[in-house]
């Protein structure tokens, strides 16, 4: 009976000391009292089990723990030396037992887990990942979009959130589906987000993994507000490119009735004397048609773009010469104070210098329309950095010059601000 007894306790220790799982049993203080081979491979010289888990996890783990009761459990994945382990706890009578499984070995977990991450990270949604009590954690990086970098929702409790932002009715909904499971809970909702109301469509819905008997419940909040804009984007593209099409039909038959005119003129002029009251006529005639096909290259560059014809220039001097030049020539230069501010006295660029002057003839004409009664003028230069992560423009992150206008007139009315880039449109 003595020999039988050895026999089994040598074939039990075999088994939980060649298992590719870390068992562990600690007591209430987490003081380990036993722990197998791959658990102490992995975990060198490690007295306490809370001494293996970041101190953010500490606290969370130590009040899950004090709260079990026998028979009950809790599991979640932690990253723990650079490894990523699935780890489960059970109250047993006095004392506990824990069990790690090592997801690194299997690489197609991870580049699953990585690519998951970087699609959730991506998304403009909000997106979070809880247990059953309602703690976070995972967020993806919209959560810090709308709640600031500042605030880590990882380890909070979504609920304890949610009562600064949501009606109770909402949150005692959450709380009923998260009991009492079905196969999704979707709802639109108002969120009250720092003294302002955004209107979010919120998903909840179960995730399960079998295997580890692992329950967990994913939020989406989609902005619907986000969305709403994003419509009225792709709905003003759309009628850019209908304009588009009309255009470049205009300008082709505009074009073929000019040449017919600016022939006809240039043939006629040759037929009379300069100093006929006729000629000068015609040469009015044939300003205005060169003025026409003018117009018609500009419907030209909305319908397929213009090449840009680059080239050096002094930009400090040609800041300066066209604000001068528009003012004195369309406005009461006595009455509009212009200030040049540069950071540097000799700015060169390569540029289109045609559609240069156009954008500052543009800009410096509605400036002076918005002061009827005179006012200040100020035309700047600055040098800016646009790196990744403050990078909100449509360009590559680098250096660039910023050429920028301020004046004391009253402003663009708010209901008009969203077309001040249609084309001939003016305030």
């Amino acid at each position: 009976m003595k020999k039988f007894k050895e026999v089994e306790s040598y074939i039990f220790d075999f088994i939980f000391n060649n298992t590719k799982e870390g068992i562990c049993i600690f007591d209430s203080c987490g003081r380990i009292k036993f722990s197998n081979q791959f658990f102490e491979r992995r975990f060198k010289k490690i007295e306490n089990i809370l001494e293996i888990f970041d101190t953010k996890f500490k606290s969370e783990i130590s009040s899950k723990l004090s709260v079990l009761q026998r028979n009950e459990s809790f599991d979640n994945i932690y990253i723990l030396n650079g490894s990523m382990y699935y780890v489960y706890f059970y109250r047993l009578n006095k004392d506990y037992l824990s069990k790690f499984i090592d997801f690194s070995g299997n690489k197609k977990l991870i580049i699953e887990q990585s690519m998951l991450r970087f699609v959730s990270d991506k998304n403009p949604s909000i997106i979070f990942i809880f247990d059953k009590e309602g703690n976070i954690e995972y967020v993806n990086e919209a959560f810090y979009n709308y709640f600031g970098k500042q605030n880590d929702g990882s380890g909070k409790n979504i609920f304890d959130i949610f009562k600064e932002h949501l009606s109770l009715e909402n949150i005692r909904e959450i709380k009923y589906f998260v009991e009492n499971p079905s196969l999704e809970w979707k709802k639109k909702i108002f969120f009250n987000f720092e003294k302002e109301l955004l209107f979010f469509l919120s998903t909840i819905f179960k995730l399960e993994v079998k295997e580890f008997d692992l329950k967990r419940y994913v939020m989406i909040m989609e902005d619907l507000g986000v969305q709403e804009k994003l419509a009225s984007e792709i709905t003003k593209i759309s009628k850019f490119d209908s304009l588009r099409v009309i255009t470049d039909g205009i300008s082709h038959d505009l074009n073929n009735v000019l040449a017919a005119l600016i022939g006809n003129i240039s043939l006629a002029k040759c037929y009379i004397e300069k100093d006929h009251p006729v000629y000068e006529f015609l040469e009015e005639s044939e300003k205005a048609c060169s003025r026409a096909k003018d117009l018609s290259l500009k419907l030209l560059t909305i319908s397929k773009g213009q090449p840009l014809l680059k080239k050096k220039i002094k930009l400090n001097d040609l800041l300066k010469d066209v604000t001068i030049f528009v003012i004195n020539g369309k406005f009461d230069s006595k009455k509009i104070k212009v200030e040049f501010v540069f950071e540097e006295d000799n700015v060169i660029v390569d540029a289109d210098e045609g559609q240069l002057v156009q954008v500052i003839d543009n800009i410096v004409t509605n400036a002076c329309q918005a002061m009827p009664e005179g006012g200040r003028l100020v035309v700047g230069i600055r040098f800016v950095e646009l790196t990744e992560d403050k990078n909100y423009l449509p360009i590559k992150s680098g250096k660039y010059v910023c050429i920028y206008f301020e004046d004391s007139g009253k402003g663009i009315s708010p209901h008009i601000i969203s077309k001040i880039f249609d084309p001939y449109f003016t305030t």
